[in-house]
């Protein structure tokens, strides 16, 4: 027999990967068609994941209680260790398991299709982790880690453009940050990209010539210089974004110093 585990959506405040868990009651268990792969010969980038088609679960009371009667616009939030948030957002990853007689065969995320009310069902589909971070992020761009939930572009970021900062950035335990969004996430390293003429402000002095360079007092100026990323804290982000969490506990190469001093030109 088919059976849905189902583990109810924490608040962003806390830490814990997953909630209260639910079985759900399945209208049909012996319709979910579920379909596996891992690769194809012909890519191999490619990541693939096992699936199921759509299948169908009732408006019972423990189905309902774990959608939160998603469909009832009249509902308001609830409370879960604390925080005001809804009882099931469809913009979070809601983790499951499939079993078969207890046994888990898929392991991964419900998504909520549809509701239907006449016929008091919620159309369900479930994906399995292996593929679910690829396709998630697949049509993504670097900026869109950078918008919040409305689309628009997070001014957390900005950094005020001055002496002190750009020389407060060299420590990577400072914060340069507008938005405090931590130690030696942005950097202003200072970089000859290559560039002539005016371009290129990487010299002391032009052919020993009176032409100003570096030897000269308040000629190296804040905007001559580009802000470079912390790749550890933009991995993190788009993980985290995406909907998943990192265990670090089983990874150390995360947090070492070839990674967290890891840092990408912008600009």
């Amino acid at each position: 027999m088919i059976e849905l585990i189902a583990y109810a959506q924490t608040p962003q405040a806390t830490n814990d990967a997953v909630g209260t868990s639910y079985m759900l009651d399945v209208s049909n268990p012996g319709a979910i068609s579920l379909s596996y792969q891992v690769g194809k010969g012909d890519d191999v980038m490619g990541r693939y994941s096992p699936f199921s088609q759509t299948f169908r679960l009732p408006f019972s009371n423990i189905n309902t209680e774990f959608f939160g009667h998603y469909y009832d616009i009249n509902i308001d939030t609830q409370a879960v260790n604390n925080a005001q948030v809804p009882k099931y957002d469809i913009h979070r990853k809601a983790y499951c398991e499939l079993r078969m007689d207890g046994v888990p065969i898929i392991q991964g995320s419900l998504q909520l299709k549809k509701v239907y009310l006449k016929e008091e069902e919620f159309e369900v589909v479930v994906f399995g982790l292996e593929a679910n971070l690829f396709q998630d992020i697949a049509d993504l761009k670097l900026i869109d880690a950078f918008k919040n939930s409305s689309g628009n572009i997070v001014e957390s970021y900005d950094v005020l453009m001055t002496d002190e900062n750009i020389k407060t950035s060299f420590d990577l335990t400072q914060d340069v940050t507008e938005g405090a969004e931590g130690a030696g996430v942005v950097m202003f390293p200072i970089i000859d990209y290559g560039h002539s003429g005016d371009y290129n402000f990487i010299y002391y002095q032009l052919n020993a010539t009176s032409e100003a360079g570096l030897h000269d007092a308040n000629f190296l100026q804040p905007w001559h210089l580009k802000p470079s990323f912390n790749v550890k804290h933009l991995f993190e982000k788009i993980i985290n974004q995406a909907g998943y969490d990192i265990d670090t506990a089983s990874s150390t190469f995360l947090d070492t110093t070839a990674f967290t001093k890891l840092f990408m030109t912008l600009g």
